[in-house]
């Protein structure tokens, strides 16, 4: 484990089931922030977050937001980042929010 004193940037993701059929699904939820983290390749996880919002028709709809960096280095960027330029909720209805340093983005 690095001395968090010596790791620069953190970054984080969030992501959340689609909206509408199996949004609450929980297990679901944590395999695709599984096979998310996977994707990254090679990171230091060092926290996640659950929590949970309501739909707007009341169905719990919840996420998980994931804090990282690069494995045994200082982060400049995020292979998340590419692209996440987009508006809050389009990234909220397509099941991933992305953000940068310690201020999570959103609920």
């Amino acid at each position: 484990m690095t001395d968090r004193a010596d790791r620069g940037t953190t970054w984080n993701f969030s992501q959340n089931n689609p909206l509408g059929p199996g949004q609450d699904d929980v297990p679901a939820l944590l395999r695709r922030v599984a096979s998310s983290i996977e994707r990254l390749g090679r990171v230091d996880v060092q926290d996640v977050v659950f929590h949970e919002e309501l739909s707007d028709d009341g169905t719990p709809w919840p996420s998980l937001r994931v804090y990282y960096h690069p494995a045994g280095s200082a982060s400049v960027r995020s292979p998340l980042r590419r692209g996440a330029s987009r508006a809050h909720g389009a990234r909220r209805r397509r099941g991933v929010r992305r953000g940068r340093g310690g201020a999570p983005k959103g609920g």
